[in-house]
């Protein structure tokens, strides 16, 4: 059992490197082309050759017959000066020649054989005398003896005759083998076809179950919608914000979950519309979704993306895939980032004698206290946003200055506290004090702050 099951996955492995190959399929129906084409030729030639030798053989034992018992009457053909003839017997009587001759041909030929007879030119048989298709029969043996002086010429063949082997039959065989070929090859072609429908079905099958395991892992929030906005699919994750189980809402429509979840109804009516502008465009579509579950405040970055299809012969969006990724706890670092920039904007603006500037990874300032406007003539507005070392770091301390922060940014020993030279906005240079300080504030991103004090 195991064998055959071998043999038979060993052939389709055959077929289906046949139809993703095709080239190898043509030379291959080639070769099979000149092998049956040969093979053919060389048959053809034998067996014409092997009929031709018995026909031969058998004609040739008739007509040697047929001398035999025609000389026992010994016949002598008369023709008169009107053109008729007639034959007579060595004794001078009239003998009937066409008794005679049907006589002969009926009782000592067999059935499958036909004649032609002439003594000196004339024909005597058949006795149409326009009937010379025997002349074109294949094998034809001739056969020519003498009774009473007079030259009896005998033609002899075959009834049906034999298959010559002519260009024109083997070119009829070459066509329909060329046939058989290009059936082969649709054959092949339609295996090929059915086995890439096959490939395809299992790699679709296995991309799916992939997708579906992932989905069924992921953290995310995922929700499939139909073009009738029926939801066919949630993964496990909606349990852990609205607990319920995804298989009490899979297969209902928008307006059954709206029937099911009266109080989130005002959100769905517009999750309806965003589903069926994406339907409608086909296009991804991002934003961000906030709702309130419980006391908690929960934010979403949301994808939503046309999945396509063929609908009734015209391709178009079938389906909306939508992933709801949770950013709370993101959305509230951020925010307690916030405040407590807030809290050292407003404890450095209190500290009216230093100047506190600070700046991100990329020199950007973020940070600026009005003792700095007082000190570089910039006011805030004008510097955030725009990169520290284009405000008040000198071009002679500007290499010194991109080294400091390499190595805060590594984590390295960094100068604290030195006197430097800044420039102010005029470009007048101002000898400082400076204090550099690095915060890292969320996710390791770090934050960077210069205290400067005039001496």
């Amino acid at each position: 059992m195991g064998r055959n099951k071998s043999y038979k996955e060993s052939d389709r492995s055959v077929i289906e490197f046949l139809a993703r190959n095709p080239f190898f399929a043509y030379i291959l129906a080639f070769s099979l082309l000149l092998i049956l084409l040969g093979s053919y030729i060389c048959h053809s030639i034998q067996d014409y050759e092997s009929q031709r030798d018995y026909y031969t053989e058998i004609l040739q034992t008739e007509a040697r017959n047929f001398e035999r018992y025609i000389s026992l009457y010994s016949p002598i053909l008369i023709v008169n000066a009107d053109g008729q003839y007639t034959l007579r017997g060595v004794d001078g009587s009239d003998i009937n020649y066409e008794t005679l001759l049907h006589d002969i041909v009926n009782d000592h030929l067999p059935p499958h054989i036909k004649m032609h007879i002439t003594i000196d030119n004339t024909q005597v048989y058949p006795d149409d005398r326009t009937d010379n298709e025997i002349l074109q029969s294949n094998p034809v043996v001739a056969k020519s003896f003498i009774i009473n002086d007079q030259n009896w010429f005998l033609t002899i063949a075959p009834v049906e005759g034999m298959t010559p082997f002519t260009l024109n039959n083997l070119i009829r065989h070459l066509i329909a083998l060329i046939l058989f070929i290009i059936i082969t090859w649709l054959v092949v072609k339609l295996i090929g076809y059915n086995a890439g429908l096959r490939r395809d079905r299992e790699k679709l099958k296995e991309e799916k179950h992939s997708y579906f395991s992932l989905a069924e892992n992921s953290p995310d929030l995922m929700l499939f919608f139909d073009r009738d906005l029926k939801l066919s699919y949630v993964n496990p994750v909606i349990k852990k914000y609205i607990g319920i189980e995804p298989g009490k809402i899979i297969g209902k429509s928008m307006q059954e979950i709206k029937s099911s979840f009266p109080k989130y109804k005002q959100e769905l009516d517009k999750w309806q519309k965003e589903i069926e502008t994406t339907i409608k465009l086909g296009s991804n579509k991002s934003l961000t979704y906030t709702i309130n579950i419980g006391t908690e405040q929960l934010f979403f970055d949301v994808i939503l993306a046309p999945g396509y299809g063929v609908d009734n012969g015209l391709r178009g969006t079938k389906r909306v895939n939508i992933v709801l990724k949770d950013v709370s706890p993101f959305r509230k670092a951020e925010s307690e980032l916030k405040k407590r920039l807030q809290i050292t904007d407003s404890l450095f603006e209190s500290i009216p004698e230093i100047a506190i500037i600070g700046y991100d990874k990329d020199r950007r300032v973020i940070s600026w206290n009005d003792a700095a406007s007082k000190m570089y003539g910039y006011e805030r507005e004008e510097a955030l946003s725009s990169k520290i070392d284009d405000l008040i770091i000198s071009p002679e301390n500007r290499e010194q200055f991109l080294y400091t922060l390499k190595q805060m940014l590594g984590k390295e020993d960094y100068p604290e506290s030195l006197e430097i030279q800044r420039k102010d906005r005029d470009g007048k240079l101002i000898d400082v004090l400076t204090n550099n300080l690095r915060i890292d504030v969320i996710d390791g991103e770090p934050v960077f702050y210069a205290a400067d004090i005039s001496v």
